[in-house]
């Protein structure tokens, strides 16, 4: 019974027509150039040829596949060259600064300001002749404020900074 089916041998029209191909030469074009099976002039293997179209469709489909991950990946790597470009050009129109550079200027200004705690803590109550209670008021406060500076974040080298 089986051997009947896989001896079945059509027209292109025919084939056109079950695999819902408008153009007839088409067949023609799957034979010389993919490897459909051919019996004779315009007869062509109905079993044969639909296991070859399964076959076929599926290359196509991974081609398909193949193409979109290309793209996908091309359309990645774009869109991260064109944001390292923006960050270059804010950077270059002083509009963000590294990261490293803002660490070291941060670091910077919170020695001075310690700095100028410390010298605060003989200014002030000279300057406003505290007595001894206030100046240790004083003192406890100006040691919480170097303290705050003192907790700032140490690694802020993911952080980006925008100055508008």
């Amino acid at each position: 019974m089986y051997t009947m089916i896989y001896n079945i041998n059509i027209s292109s029209e025919e084939m056109a027509e079950i695999l819902k191909i408008k153009n007839r030469n088409y067949i023609s074009e799957l034979v010389a150039d993919h490897a459909f099976p051919k019996t004779d002039y315009n007869k062509y293997p109905l079993i044969a040829f639909i296991q070859r179209w399964i076959e076929y469709q599926e290359e196509l489909h991974q081609l398909e596949i193949k193409r979109i991950k290309e793209r996908d990946a091309k359309n990645r790597l774009d869109n991260v060259n064109a944001e390292l470009k923006e960050i270059d050009l804010a950077i270059k129109r002083s509009i963000l600064i590294p990261a490293n550079q803002l660490e070291d200027t941060l670091e910077t200004q919170a020695a001075i300001y310690v700095k100028n705690l410390e010298a605060l803590k003989t200014k002030i109550p000279n300057l406003l002749n505290l007595n001894k209670q206030q100046k240790e008021v004083l003192e406890t406060e100006l040691i919480r404020i170097k303290e705050q500076i003192g907790n700032l974040p140490a690694d802020i080298s993911a952080a980006a900074v925008s100055f508008k």
